[in-house]
Order: structure tokens, then sequence, then C-alpha cells
């Protein structure tokens, strides 16, 4: 749950600051108004705070809150083995 409130604290900053208002099917663009620097600089972020990374063909499959937090799980399971 730790992950999800982070991913969720920091996509929020991108999105106004209320992270009552992101729920994990919301879509980045459609519902939460990302533009595509809002999109970039959350990941950066989400990289310097989770530790984890996210190559540029990750970054285009990721649409939804969920798929933020789907991705950081596997890939902090692939640096903890």
């Amino acid at each position: 749950m730790m992950v999800e409130n982070m991913v969720k604290k920091v996509i929020s900053h991108y999105c106004g600051g209320d992270v009552s208002k992101v729920e994990v099917d919301c879509f980045l663009f459609d519902d939460l108004a990302f533009d595509s620097l809002d999109h970039i600089e959350c990941i950066m972020k989400l990289e310097e705070e989770l530790k984890v990374a996210f190559l540029d063909s990750d970054i285009d499959e990721i649409k939804t809150v969920q798929d933020v937090i789907d991705f950081v799980y596997r890939r902090k399971e692939v640096h903890d083995e």
C-alpha cells in the first residue's frame, strides 16, 4: 500500500495537488489532464522517490495510475532479487 500512496501523492502534484481525485483507474491524460511535460516530469519524480528506472518503452505503456503502480511493483521485484 505504501507504493500506491506514494504514486498517488507524486501524481497529485502534477494535477493540482488533490490526492483524493487520484484513483487507480484514472487515466493520466484524460482524467487527470496531464500533458506530455507533466507525464515526463512525473515519471522522473517517481524514479527519484521510489528508486526505480523507467525505460522509454515503459513510459509509452503507462496510461493509468494503476499502470504506474503495477510497473513500480514489477521493477522493485526485479531489483529485490
